[in-house]
């Protein structure tokens, strides 16, 4: 961003402190609207447009302890993903195209990803979150918003495979969320006809079946 305006600014902000961000560096590339992806020491950028509105399958690599540039690290298996979104285990980096292909790879080894597998319903601005074991992809829409869906599918981190049904949640696009060793937890995004929400919902990863009321974030 802003908007549809790419930029190579990154920020940081030390999660256990209040406070406003910091300036980090720079990506390598000028993108917007790409995915993100992280392990334990590294933070990676994948996807988008490019400054000449051409999908990208880039992925490229900030470490976290030494603030400076991105640099590349490799290729995904398509081009492109409006909204990606990533999930991730310390041996995988799991992303999800617009449409049913999921990628992965190696956040310890510099290379191209690999596909994965393909999800259970054919969407995009689908989101996820993982734990080390699973990973659990929310909602989303094949088409435009009218089209969105309610599926939550998972996978197995540790085994490339397609995606199984786990249950249902809130129709939305645009949701975004976090996952404990326990709980997925996703919230807001867009429920068409009636504009953005404010609803938290969650699953327990480990037993499959509909999501279920967290709570409201403070805005839609």
């Amino acid at each position: 961003g802003p908007g549809d305006s790419g930029n190579f600014f990154v920020d940081y902000f030390s999660i256990s402190t209040l406070g406003d961000a910091t300036d980090f560096g720079d990506c390598a590339f000028q993108k917007r609207i790409g995915g993100a992806n992280s392990s334990t020491s590294r933070a990676f950028f994948v996807g988008g447009y490019d400054v000449d509105d051409s999908q990208a399958n880039t992925i490229e690599c900030l470490t976290y302890h030494s603030k400076g540039r991105g640099a590349f690290w490799g290729d995904l298996t398509y081009s492109g993903a409006y909204n990606e979104a990533g999930a991730g285990s310390a041996t995988r980096a799991i992303t999800n195209q617009s449409g049913v292909t999921i990628d992965f790879f190696n956040p310890a080894t510099e290379g191209n990803a690999t596909d994965f597998g393909d999800k259970s319903v054919d969407r995009d601005t689908a989101c996820m979150s993982s734990n080390d074991t699973r990973a659990l992809i929310w909602a989303g829409s094949p088409g435009n918003a009218s089209q969105m869906v309610n599926v939550v599918d998972y996978i197995t981190m540790a085994s490339a495979g397609n995606a199984t049904d786990f249950g249902d949640c809130t129709k939305c696009t645009n949701k975004t969320g976090v996952a404990s060793t326990v709980r997925s937890v996703h919230g807001g995004g867009n429920n068409y006809p009636a504009g953005n929400i404010n609803t938290i919902e969650y699953n327990t990863i480990s037993s499959t079946g509909d999501s279920s009321d967290f709570g409201d974030l403070t805005a839609a």
